[in-house]
């Protein structure tokens, strides 16, 4: 408050009384004789009170408010003598999830199931910021009413049943209600005969068997129990396809009167066809179906050159195979009965022979390389600069020559009638078009969607694609649309209940927000690699949520993954299986998600969204523990130092939780659409990291790698140093390693010169995937294959188990000993075999996924050894102890099987007393003690 004026002075009273007049407020006069004080003069004078400040505060009267819904208002403000621009408002011990603008006064509350029925006061308070005795507070009673709400049934996915098996599958419902209404399931009339539900479960079947082609349409109605009986339906479709392929051929035939008999099935991945034996009548049909008509078209001139099986020798033949095409499939015929051979005419297609030429279809690409690509190739090889990184642009500029004329077709269709604006501005920017060109991969890209869209960010954005190059290049190769690389966050939106807005960010959305974003983004989107900025553009976050998070957090940039725990456990959501969500019906938005919370994967899908939105490559990981719980946790890119040729980085995680052993996730590639791990990416982007035109330069260079060879005539020795300076150039090109690994495996008996270029080339293996483990084991057991059984392999396995074991990686160091194990018992050296397997066994106690392997393992070679009994007997005493009993509050049932195995593997020896010892333990654990 400001202080009360105070006046003096010797002055008459009418001129007091004058003073009083031009005074505002309230004047006390007060009539003072100082006698003695002041020599017995009198003395007038006056004191005057100025009113003190007031802050008076105007708000609703006493409410009554239903549950979940918003109670808003403003609070009015009266003021005197105090200015509005210091006021600060603030809530007095308010109830959950009522909250105030600290510079508007506006309030906003929505209660939620479990605040009603209750009453609650709320007081809100008006204060000058910096006099904390100068405020004002005001109450009052809002009563929050019980409302029943209807039950909510999740979304119903239409299915497609090709298989004739049955349906079955559980409907998931949730009541808001606490405490929860009892619900009830059912269908509406018009199901198809044999489909229902469970009324208490939601568990719905259908049988199919005996349904026809067609498509059928149900309605699932939830109701609840109590007398207000509110209910919600949802419904959903299953088709039936008619019978296509292999099915239909089979039908087709039985319909034609042959008997049909299905004999042997084989079925060849890596191939996308699938090999089945019919026996029709007395004869043979081999029917080869694939995933596309162009392979199958493919495979059946191959057929006709050659008479071979596919998959086996070219053979002779009695008579003449004859083979038949239709769309997927490829019929192989050997016999000549002409009824047979009739009846695939009309029911599969035109038959033709051995040597005769079918009407094409269209077939795969022409090779990759012409023969002129593959001679400048070797020549550049041959002269010894095709290892040379000064050497980049030439090679960069071959394989984009090649792009255009492989898919000149393709280019002229995405650039559409954009063609020559488009062709003309890439031919003077030249580098970036052999990037551009470079890094699309036809195995993975959608190449004319790939153009179109490259095309319109020039066309949206024709300052900027120049120096955002790096960005338009990623924006293309992620959204052109081929495959599922965009991170998808719906299934947490569906998990949730909660309702996906709106506004979801498309591909030239994300290459603006970073252009518009650029002083924030410190150079991120101009200088990082497109193999980088993948991992940023690949979401569809809206803009305002992107704006929000940098707002909330670029402050804290740095080890921003961190803000995973930002978002509050909902513990009733993991309890109920996701049935109750505290995002039930609300926006699946970033605020509310750090707002109302969720489990680990609603943390993860936090974390990476704000990641990107911040210009962090950063991404959603998901794995299994050692109990084999499924967990999600965040992983990003941590920017140091970006130059011309390399980043200083290190890949972060948070909500990994060590203690449980997430050792490796899984996540989705954005540019390939692949399912890998975290291992790999961390692999990939630390080589691209540590030299990225190195990196591509190797690409290039193993992409045709088998045509130099041939061109070049290289022997065994030749590939090998190919493949050593390959890796020497970019150490990790996993491309190079794995063809190391088959000239391995291919040449056994290698001669001394070779085998100590293999030896090389192990060492380096060791030095290059220290810190990346993973990749090692992939390639390991082919890589030695020219060593020698008894000696050689097993030193080297030692050496890898323990590389695995220095780097806590029970996973990796479980299976290197279990291979370690089988060469040490096949050169019967059985002491270092159960030696070893107790040393990896008891260095991770802890590992219920990896341990009982071992365990089972080192029974199996001690079975029948003199003595190796009682050195059981001992590991077991030694090991149990350093099993952890508990896995946070619960007993371990890990613990308590490894108890069990050893309490009967001390019966077994007789050891009663030991037996009974652990017996009394493993009660106790049981017990909770």
């Amino acid at each position: 408050m400001e202080p009360t004026e105070f006046d003096f002075g010797n002055i008459p009273s009418s001129t007091v009384s004058e003073r009083y007049r031009r005074k505002r407020g309230t004047s006390i006069w007060i009539w003072l004789v100082a006698c003695g004080l002041l020599g017995g003069a009198g003395w007038y004078g006056y004191i005057h009170f100025t009113p003190p400040p007031t802050i008076t505060l105007v708000i609703p009267p006493d409410q009554e408010v239903s549950e979940l819904d918003d109670f808003r208002f403003k609070v009015g403000i009266k003021l005197s003598k105090v200015s509005s621009a210091g006021l600060t408002y603030s809530l007095v011990d308010p109830p959950a999830g009522a909250k105030i603008d600290p510079k508007t006064g506006k309030f906003s509350w929505t209660p939620s199931e479990e605040q009603g029925p209750a009453a609650y006061t709320l007081t809100i308070r008006a204060a000058v910021s910096g006099n904390d005795k100068l405020y004002n507070e005001k109450s009052l009673q809002v009563k929050v009413l019980e409302v029943n709400h209807p039950p909510l049934l999740s979304a119903i996915d239409d299915r497609t049943v090709s298989d004739g098996s049955p349906v079955t599958f559980v409907v998931n419902a949730v009541d808001d209600d606490l405490p929860p209404q009892e619900l009830e399931y059912r269908l509406e009339p018009g199901a198809p005969a044999g489909a229902k539900i469970d009324a208490e479960l939601g568990r719905f079947e259908w049988p199919v068997a005996d349904a026809e082609p067609g498509t059928y349409e149900f309605t699932v109605v939830v109701t609840e129990k109590q007398s207000q009986g509110q209910s919600d339906r949802k419904r959903f479709s299953i088709t039936i396809p008619a019978p296509t392929g292999l099915v239909k051929l089979i039908a087709d035939l039985r319909e034609e009167g042959l008997d049909v008999k299905e004999l042997s099935r084989d079925d060849y991945p890596p191939f996308s066809v699938s090999r089945q034996v019919l026996e029709v009548g007395s004869h043979q049909l081999s029917v080869f179906e694939y995933d596309t008509p162009e392979a199958a078209s493919a495979d059946a001139l191959q057929i006709a050159e050659d008479a071979s099986t596919l998959f086996g020798k070219p053979r002779d033949w009695p008579t003449p195979p004859r083979f038949y095409r239709d769309d997927r499939l490829v019929v192989l015929y050997e016999g000549d009965d002409q009824e047979l051979i009739a009846s695939l005419s009309r029911r599969v297609g035109i038959p033709f022979a051995v040597g005769t030429t079918p009407e094409p279809m269209p077939t795969a690409p022409v090779e990759l390389a012409t023969p002129a690509d593959v001679v400048q190739l070797t020549e550049l090889y041959q002269q010894k600069k095709l290892f040379k990184l000064r050497e980049y642009p030439t090679l960069r500029k071959i394989f984009a020559a090649r792009f255009e004329e492989k898919f000149a077709d393709e280019i002229r269709q995405g650039f559409g009638a954009d063609y020559e604006t488009m062709t003309s501005w890439l031919n003077e920017h030249s580098d970036i078009k052999e990037e551009f060109y470079t890094a699309l991969d036809p195995q993975f890209d959608d190449i004319p969607a790939a153009l179109e869209l490259f095309a319109q960010i020039y066309k949206s954005f024709p300052k900027q694609i120049e120096p955002y190059a790096n960005l338009a290049i990623a924006v293309a190769v992620t959204w052109d649309g081929s495959r599922s690389s965009v991170y998808d966050y719906t299934h947490h939106q569906r998990r949730t209940h909660s309702v996906m807005p709106p506004d979801a960010a498309g591909a030239l959305e994300n290459f603006k927000y970073f252009v518009d974003a650029e002083n924030f983004m410190q150079g991120r989107a101009q200088f990082v690699p497109w193999e980088f900025l993948v991992h940023v553009v690949n979401h569809k976050t809206p803009i305002p949520e992107r704006l929000w998070s940098l707002d909330a957090y670029l402050p804290s940039r740095v080890m921003f993954g961190e803000c995973y725990s930002d978002v509050p456990y909902d513990d009733e959501m993991l309890r109920t299986s996701s049935r109750i969500c505290k995002l039930d019906g609300r926006p699946y938005t970033l605020p509310n998600i750090r707002t109302l919370g969720g489990v680990c994967a609603m943390q993860a899908d936090f974390a990476a969204r704000v990641g990107k939105s911040l210009g962090v490559p950063a991404e959603y990981v998901a794995g299994e523990s050692a109990s084999g719980d499924r967990h999600a946790w965040v992983m990003w890119v941590e920017l140091k130092q970006v130059t011309q040729t390399s980043i200083g980085f290190t890949l972060e995680s948070h909500g990994r939780y060590f203690g449980d052993k997430y050792y490796v996730g899984t996540l989705t590639d954005p540019h390939t659409g692949e399912g890998i791990t975290d291992r790999q990416l961390e692999l990939r982007l630390q080589t691209v990291g540590l030299n990225a035109p190195a990196k591509r330069h190797a690409d290039r260079i193993m992409s045709a790698y088998e045509q130099i060879r041939d061109e070049a005539k290289l022997d065994l020795t030749g590939q090998l140093m190919f493949l050593s300076a390959v890796i020497e150039l970019s150490p990790g090109n996993e491309a190079a390693w794995v063809m190391l690994s088959k000239l391995s495996r291919e040449n056994p008996s290698m001669d001394k010169k070779n085998k100590k270029l293999m030896q090389t080339a192990l060492v380096m293996l060791f030095e290059t995937f220290a810190n990346a483990p993973d990749f090692t084991w992939v390639v390991f057991d082919d890589m030695i294959t020219f060593l020698d059984k008894g000696k050689e392999r097993p030193q080297l396995l030692l050496q890898l188990v323990n590389m695995y074991e220095g780097a806590g990686r029970p996973d990796l160091a479980c299976e290197a000993r279990l291979k370690l194990t089988d060469y040490l018992v096949a050169e019967k050296r059985i002491g270092e075999a159960i030696e070893g397997l107790a040393f990896t066994i008891k260095k991770f106690p802890d590992e219920g996924r990896y341990v009982p392997r071992m365990l089972d393992r080192l029974e199996e070679v001690c079975e029948g050894i003199e003595g190796a009994d009682g050195e059981l007997l001992v590991f077991y005493q030694q090991f149990l102890p350093t099993v952890p009993k508990t896995r946070g509050d619960d007993p371990s049932k890990y613990c308590m099987e490894m108890y069990e195995r050893g309490i009967a593997r001390f019966q077994k020896a007789g050891q009663i007393q030991l037996a009974q010892s652990y017996a009394n333990l493993l009660g106790q654990m049981r017990a909770g003690k």
